[in-house]
């Protein structure tokens, strides 16, 4: 990355919230594990016996510290999305009405968290 990327970067993160850097990070961290978790959970469901099954799944959860990655990226999705719905609860007091039953319902509705994410990644806080 050169110096104007950088530049570019930094500034694009300063117009972040602390709720945008955060679930980014943790994407980033759960895209990067989730390829070689998957690889290395494959075999272990293919063990024989439910106690060898068990130990080799917990082994590659442990290995790749699955529970917490995957965690902490519901978390941070779910704090993402309570931040947009703030936002727009504060500049748009009038109309938000419309759109709760949106952020009551997200979690049912996968479509709807997923654009829900991309709009409050979107949002602009300065």
């Amino acid at each position: 990355m050169d110096n104007a990327e950088q530049q570019k970067a930094l500034k694009a993160a300063l117009r972040m919230s602390q709720e945008q850097l955060t679930y980014i990070s943790c994407k980033a961290i759960y895209d990067t594990v989730y390829p070689k978790y998957i690889k290395d959970v494959q075999p272990a469901y293919e063990t024989e016996g439910k106690e060898e099954q068990l130990q080799a799944l917990c082994a590659v959860d442990e290995k790749y510290n699955w529970s917490a990655i995957s965690d902490n990226l519901m978390e941070a999705e779910k704090k993402l999305i309570q931040w947009g719905e703030n936002v727009i609860k504060e500049k748009f007091p009038d109309r938000y009405h419309e759109v709760k039953p949106v952020f009551d319902r997200y979690m049912f509705h996968p479509d709807i968290r997923e654009q829900l994410i991309k709009v409050n990644l979107s949002l602009v806080v300065k």
